[in-house]
């Protein structure tokens, strides 16, 4: 019986400087490749062997699910479904550039106040869910371990679609780096089994 694994990326230079990335393709850095390492050891000593990865086209993406897996790059499908959600005219600023009215706006509910030119909450979570509508339809889950490599947005919308919840709770999720979450399409029930990490250290 196969099973559905849900990671998101290693630590980049950005997160550390508490920049919006969006859709800007950063590298891991240092931290974040020990962070995927700690993943795969993760899925090693828990007798978990990932037979396909999907994963978004960005490049911490990628590189995070070569190493959690252990599956070469090359071997990949890059979905365009898991990418990151835009941040629009916001893309690549820190938080801190922003003034205190446009991030309380936009994180109590990015639906009412999204960044200039990029996506809503509900629009992340409309991408998402079609994505996974789509792949409940094939079943190809039945009898593979998959991994999908994505982002923390992107798993805020994931999370959302899945346990029914409303966009305004879109920001009040919290996906470490690196964490892994499993999901059961049929049950519609998603439940971290590796908590990731905050910098070096271990969530939890």
């Amino acid at each position: 019986m196969g099973a559905i694994y849900v990671c998101r990326h290693g630590q980049t230079d950005m997160n550390v400087k508490g920049c919006l990335q969006g859709r800007t393709d950063t590298q891991l850095n240092e931290t974040g490749r020990a962070q995927a390492r700690g993943a795969a050891e993760f899925l090693r000593e828990n007798n978990i062997l990932i037979d396909e990865v999907r994963t978004s086209p960005l490049s911490r993406a990628v590189e995070s699910a070569e190493i959690i897996s252990g599956i070469p790059h090359e071997l990949f499908t890059l979905e365009h479904a898991l990418i990151e959600m835009s941040f629009g005219e916001w893309e690549g600023k820190p938080l801190e550039s922003l003034s205190q009215e446009e991030r309380d706006a936009f994180f109590s509910n990015s639906d009412r106040h999204p960044a200039p030119g990029g996506e809503t909450a509900s629009e992340v979570i409309a991408r998402v869910g079609k994505f996974l509508t789509a792949m409940k339809m094939r079943k190809r889950y039945i009898d593979r371990n998959i991994l999908l490599s994505s982002h923390g947005a992107l798993i805020h919308g994931l999370t959302c679609y899945v346990r029914n919840l409303p966009p305004e709770d879109f920001w009040t999720i919290k996906i470490a780096n690196c964490e892994i979450l499993k999901l059961n399409l049929e049950a519609m029930t998603l439940e971290t089994i590796f908590p990731g990490y905050v910098g070096e250290a271990k969530v939890g």
